[in-house]
């Protein structure tokens, strides 16, 4: 990336990745957007968000825009364009939402945080937000994603340290299951879903040294997978997923405050 960044969002339109906010390696919020063509593997900056973001919940795409929510102690929700490359803000949340996730389903937002424990749903037609039942285990910085309809939480960390509990919210249902633990407990993991299933790079584990190691959970029966490790190992990275590959970018290493490095993988 053209400049280093951890605590990121990152969502893809058509071919390209926005990574959004996040810090620099001295640990300042930055409204930066940068977008990665992964067609031409190119670079380009993009109007910045309207406020410093970071420790949010990710980004997500509904009908070619995307939704970016919360922060460290913020409630915000921004939508970028980028087919004019503006940035419009929206109704804020119930309560701050950091430190955890976000998904579409029926093309309503679904965010998850991890920091003011919350659950919530967005309904862009109406510019509302419902107040939904949490998770029974705190979750932050968890691996995410929708897989059929329901929304996956895996990971992430509590008052303890890492958890490798995974949850799946069934709106239909409104209510949480809990499915097979994760191979090992990791928060700060990049996460994308490829092919109906959740991929999870990276990660930490306070007192730990940062993880290589790519989990990958299957819902059909209801398993996880130890894949080939990322050759940097990270946490706090973005992730995303673009023409079958799953791409992590950013983060910090072992040895970095914040990285500049991306890599993706092929299932």
């Amino acid at each position: 990336m053209p400049a280093a960044r951890k605590y990121a969002s990152a969502a893809r339109v058509g071919s390209v990745i926005y990574v959004i906010g996040g810090t620099t390696g001295n640990i300042t919020f930055t409204t930066n957007v940068q977008a990665y063509n992964v067609t031409t593997n190119t670079w380009s900056v993009k109007r910045p968000l309207p406020s410093a973001q970071a420790f949010g919940n990710g980004a997500s795409v509904i009908n070619g825009k995307i939704y970016v929510t919360g922060g460290y102690f913020d409630s915000s929700l921004f939508v970028y364009d980028p087919s004019t490359n503006t940035w419009t803000r929206k109704a804020s949340l119930p309560k701050d939402a950091f430190y955890g996730a976000q998904g579409v389903i029926n093309g309503k937002l679904y965010v998850y945080s991890g920091g003011v424990t919350g659950f919530y749903r967005y309904t862009p037609s109406t510019n509302t937000w419902a107040t939904l039942p949490k998770p029974r285990s705190v979750h932050a910085f968890p691996a995410a994603g929708v897989i059929g309809g329901k929304f996956y939480l895996a990971g992430g960390g509590d008052d303890f340290g890492s958890v490798p509990e995974v949850e799946v919210y069934d709106p239909v249902a409104n209510n949480w299951t809990f499915k097979a633990p994760m191979r090992t407990a990791v928060m700060g993991s990049a996460s994308a879903v490829i092919g109906g299933k959740l991929y999870a790079a990276g990660g930490a584990d306070p007192g730990f040294p940062r993880f290589a190691t790519l989990q990958v959970y299957d819902p059909s029966t209801n398993s996880w997978a130890t894949r080939a490790p990322m050759p940097v190992a990270r946490a706090y990275a973005a992730g995303a997923a673009a023409n079958g590959w799953f791409y992590v970018l950013g983060g910090q290493t072992d040895f970095s405050d914040a990285s500049p490095r991306v890599e993706s993988y092929t299932p």
